[in-house]
């Protein structure tokens, strides 16, 4: 067999195996081995009957390739002949079309209208969410529409593929407005017995080639805790030639949805929560000076000087900004460079929270480990053996991390490709670990510090958060504090200096860094940039796929994997307990239970681990832990469970990130 006719059967199996898949979400597993039961899953092609007929099988031609070789994978009607050829694995077979036909209309009768409309939906559902091609989809759809007729023979059809996009030159650039009305209604976010609307909004940059500058910068919106959803779309050369032009269309139009607005018989009221940006998009939509500047800090009024060619802060007991002074343009002598469109609608300071992602992850910690690695000027600079040490036990960690991770452990060598998910993981979970009895103590506690802060900021359970937010402030405080003597006065930048400012958000808020991160709204970025296809006209081709994908989007859904290993079988039940699972039956787990006595604290500086729910189990203690039964419901969370080589015990850490 040559391997074009190879390529297509691989396709060919592919598309029928998610087909069944979604057969199977509708209809009984009777009626799918009906449809498919010349699969590929057997080796000799076995008759099925519908209706008292027996398809015809020419075994003599079962092993032999048919003499036209023109199959694309599909079933060919031809005019001439009245058989009909279905390649398969092994080598085809041939129903006459009389008996293709009863086989057929036998199963038209197993599927009601409500099913046959779901079966619609899911194929739709399915086409997008795998961004499946125009073709293969038109192919699927020719041989399901001899069974179903009610399916569309085009994908346009099926997906309701917008036909026309209208695009503008505006900006710089191209540039679409969907609207915030319009993606509330086309996304279905509109719920009558949620008639207060809370939305969050991002406005970033992600560039579309890696050898131009050219990009989309989008504005996008959460409503109620819902996965992002596209407001507005900009495309071109680098960010908008004028951001009160590129945000004039959505300040019309939430100044007029913030008076409250009726749909379909409800009144719903309307209100932004927060703007999750980074840096330079929060400099470029509140018109201040750049994070890299003297007056960059957007929550005091502290001044940076310049050290060895940056700007460093020492100030830790400024005035803070206000968003009144900020309307009045009290601070256009040095922070603000111009009026921003926001400043009548929208409280430009204590409204644009500090994303932990760029800040923290991608920010501070990227920068201490760079003074370890690199800074030859710095007493915090690590010998070449403690890199290779730290390296060593990172790697033996890799595997060990739940199924939920994006990422595995990586060698520090490896940090300068660290994403901000494996730099968020080093914070969180794995660095204190391999760090304690390698670092020198003061910075190991300096490094703890932060670690400690971040875990109570990010914790779920408003009632611990706010019970330790005071002290999650004091410790960031004098994290910066010593940083600045451990690693030099040129440490202290625009976001080592920011951590002070972190705790302030959690407090005004009411709400973790999880729901003020920038993490949702930087992989729907990734997700943009994967509905281009070709380099012709990609704002359209956005504009068209965004309009087939608007049933995917919804509220979030946090799925929790749980298995019978250390990886994904230790969890923190909501009594507090915490189980290693031994074996599940459906909803029924069984698993060891820790005494609480036999849960020791994992480290006692800056503050004792079991407060924050990290502790340690003796690994020969396991056998002799009672054994209980638990439903999946009973689970509150998983725990991280961390061992090195020779270690004793496992060091359990609860999942904070979401």
């Amino acid at each position: 067999m040559d391997l074009s006719r190879s390529k297509r059967n691989r396709e060919r199996r592919y598309y029928e195996t998610d087909t069944k898949e979604i057969l199977a979400s509708a209809v009984s597993d009777e009626a799918v081995s009906v449809l498919f039961a010349d699969s590929d899953e057997t080796n000799e092609y076995e008759p099925c009957t519908t209706d008292g007929v027996q398809p015809i099988v020419n075994d003599e031609d079962a092993n032999s390739l048919p003499a036209d070789d023109t199959s694309d994978g599909n079933l060919h009607f031809s005019d001439n002949d009245s058989e009909i050829s279905t390649d398969l694995e092994g080598g085809c077979c041939n129903l006459d079309q009389q008996s293709f036909k009863h086989l057929f209309q036998g199963c038209q009768g197993i599927f009601s209208e409500r099913q046959q409309m779901a079966l619609r939906d899911e194929i739709a559902d399915w086409a997008a969410q795998h961004r499946v091609t125009r073709d293969a989809g038109n192919d699927i759809l020719k041989l399901l529409n001899t069974i179903f007729p009610m399916l569309p023979k085009d994908m346009r059809t099926l997906l309701h593929t917008s036909v026309s996009v209208t695009v503008v030159q505006k900006v710089g650039g191209d540039y679409i407005y969907f609207g915030l009305l319009k993606s509330l209604v086309a996304n279905k976010l509109l719920d009558p017995t949620t008639p207060c609307i809370s939305i969050q909004l991002n406005v970033d940059g992600v560039p579309l080639y890696s050898s131009s500058a050219e990009g989309f910068w989008p504005i996008l919106m959460s409503v109620n805790g819902s996965n992002p959803v596209a407001v507005c779309l900009y495309y071109g050369d680098g960010k908008p030639t004028d951001v009160t032009d590129f945000l004039a269309d959505f300040v019309e139009e939430y100044t007029q949805l913030s008076q409250g607005f009726e749909h379909e018989g409800t009144t719903y009221s309307f209100v932004a929560d927060s703007f999750i940006c980074d840096a330079p998009a929060r400099a470029f939509v509140k018109c201040t000076v750049s994070h890299n500047g003297i007056d960059a800090c957007e929550r005091c009024c502290a001044r940076g000087k310049w050290k060895s060619g940056r700007v460093c802060f020492d100030d830790f007991t400024a005035d803070l900004r206000t968003d009144q002074d900020f309307a009045q343009q009290r601070y256009d002598d040095s922070h603000q460079t111009g009026v921003s469109p926001l400043a009548a609608i929208f409280p430009c300071v204590s409204g644009f929270p500090l994303d932990y992602m760029h800040l923290v992850c991608l920010g501070v910690m990227r920068r201490i480990v760079k003074f370890w690695k690199t800074e030859k000027t710095s007493c915090g600079r690590l010998s070449h053996r403690q890199q290779s040490q730290i390296s060593g036990l990172l790697e033996q960690l890799h595997g060990q991390m739940p199924s939920e991770f994006a990422r595995q452990p990586r060698s520090l060598a490896k940090s300068d490709r660290w994403k901000a998910t494996e730099w968020r993981q080093f914070v969180l979970y794995t660095g204190m670990v391999v760090l304690k009895n390698v670092l020198p103590l003061c910075y190991f506690h300096n490094f703890m510090c932060l670690c400690v802060a971040i875990s109570i900021l990010l914790d779920d359970d408003d009632e611990t958060r706010m019970h330790y937010l005071y002290f999650a402030q004091q410790l960031l405080v004098s994290f910066v504090k010593d940083a600045k003597r451990l690693y030099g006065e040129t440490f202290v930048t625009y976001n080592v200096h920011s951590l002070i400012h972190l705790a302030d958000d959690c407090r005004n808020f009411g709400k973790s860094l999880n729901s003020l991160s920038a993490f949702p709204y930087e992989n729907y970025l990734g997700q943009l940039k994967r509905l281009v296809r070709n380099k012709t006209n990609p704002i359209a081709q956005v504009a068209r796929r965004l309009s087939e994908r608007h049933d995917l989007v919804g509220r979030k859904e946090l799925k929790m994997k749980i298995a019978t290993n250390h990886r994904d079988g230790v969890v923190l039940l909501k009594s507090g307990e915490i189980g290693f699972v031994e074996s599940r039956n459906g909803d029924v787990l069984t698993m060891r239970m820790v005494p609480k006595q036999r849960f020791v604290s994992a480290f006692s500086t800056p503050i004792d681990s079991l407060c924050l729910g990290i502790g340690k189990v003796q690994k020969s203690c396991l056998a002799d832990m009672p054994v209980r039964r638990q439903r999946m419901t009973d689970v509150a969370k998983k725990l991280v469970c961390l061992s090195l080589e020779g270690q004793t015990s496992f060091t359990l850490i609860p999942v904070h990130h979401q």
